[in-house]
């Protein structure tokens, strides 16, 4: 049970960071917009895909000198460790929206797997129940079969 618990934590504090970096690089992004606002001659915000550039550039930077890439903790390795990085910092990208959704899709993986188990023992009480039935078919079908046996000897 606590393997279990330390397994789960394990997942915890990986995923927080990537949630705390993801609303770091907003906020910065919107720093960023606001410092444009004000220098002339300069657009008054980011097109996305520029705003995106610059996240997933951050976003490395920070994977970087920081040696850190989610990835490791969902024990999957790339050949290079940079290639964790760009991963990592992708999914930065995504903001805090798309952290939520990965958050909740995790949240919901205890809940498939319950319901999983679910229909697995609905099924094994099931196949018992047709079991029975075939098993009282049987033995009645031996009883008519001892029975007309029977019958047709005094016949």
């Amino acid at each position: 049970m606590w393997e279990s618990i330390n397994n789960v934590v394990d997942l915890i504090i990986p995923f927080t960071v990537l949630a705390m970096i993801s609303l770091g690089a907003e906020q910065a992004t919107s720093f960023l917009e606001i410092l444009m606002r004000k220098i002339p001659r300069l657009p008054n915000y980011f097109e996305w895909y520029i705003a995106y550039i610059i996240v997933v550039f951050f976003g490395f930077v920070f994977c970087h000198e920081a040696n850190w890439s989610l990835f490791d903790y969902l024990d999957v390795h790339f050949n290079y460790d940079w290639q964790g990085y760009i991963f990592t910092s992708l999914l930065l990208s995504s903001g805090s929206s798309g952290v939520r959704k990965v958050f909740s899709m995790i949240e919901a993986i205890p809940s498939n797997i319950g319901g999983i188990k679910g229909n697995k023992i609905k099924t094994r009480e099931f196949e018992n129940i047709l079991e029975t039935k075939e098993e009282i078919i049987t033995n009645s079908n031996s009883n008519i079969n001892y029975d007309s046996e029977r019958y047709s000897d005094n016949i």
